[in-house]
């Protein structure tokens, strides 16, 4: 998977919610994604985001990011599984997943949270973590 067919899975995402624009629809034509469904693409993700869950690579956090487009919350535990897990690998990551469990309406960053540092997103993500006993 590369960081053009992980784009084009948002897009996928987007388009099933009728949020995409005519660029965007070109793009995701061009990546073959367009005929797959949602639920297709989102396999794609799960499987790689499971095989690459505590790696460095920014991929792993764009995965994230397509995947948090699904705004499904079937997906909370493999969100959860690289909050613990990311870290200290991969700061951006386990931000990506905290933001992609938001998408599915959990709070994990208390409202006016300044997520602009990683010590500061990730005290939360941990706080969040340890409030749920995760």
């Amino acid at each position: 998977m590369d960081s053009e067919l992980i784009l084009a899975s948002a897009f996928r995402f987007e388009k099933e919610r009728g949020q995409l624009d005519s660029f965007f629809e070109s793009r995701l034509e061009d990546s073959g994604l367009s005929d797959k469904t949602v639920e297709e693409v989102a396999k794609l993700l799960t499987s790689y985001i499971k095989s690459h869950i505590t790696s460095e690579t920014e991929l792993l956090s764009s995965a994230l990011f397509a995947l948090g487009k699904s705004y499904d919350s079937s997906n909370s535990k493999l969100y959860i599984e690289v909050m613990k897990n990311s870290q200290k690998t991969n700061p951006v990551a386990c931000y990506q997943a905290a933001i992609a469990l938001e998408n599915t309406g959990v709070l994990v960053f208390p409202e006016g949270a300044d997520v602009s540092k990683p010590t500061d997103f990730l005290r939360d993500i941990n706080a969040y973590l340890g409030e749920h006993a995760l």
